[in-house]
């Protein structure tokens, strides 16, 4: 089952990779047709996915070298997620 399992992943990733692009593209058209106040919205919205991103990015060498900052820090970006 492993080549399976192999194949699987092989494809899954391609998929969510495009699913990315494919997202991002959206993201992009709808900022260009947009008006005034939908423009800040998605700005607002896009600051928000590139503080996550960065996070997770960032967030195993954090976690390895200080569990407890890793744990404050963690909570502070998920709860300023809404803010």
């Amino acid at each position: 089952m492993r080549p399976v399992h192999d194949l699987f992943d092989a494809v899954g990733i391609v998929l969510f990779l495009g699913l990315i692009l494919i997202a991002v593209t959206s993201l992009v058209v709808r900022f260009r047709r947009s008006g005034s106040e939908e423009r800040q919205q998605l700005k607002w919205f896009m600051y928000a996915v590139s503080t996550v991103l960065v996070w997770f990015l960032l967030n195993r060498p954090i976690e390895d070298a200080a569990p407890e900052l890793f744990l404050i820090i963690d909570a502070l970006v998920i709860a300023g997620i809404p803010v």
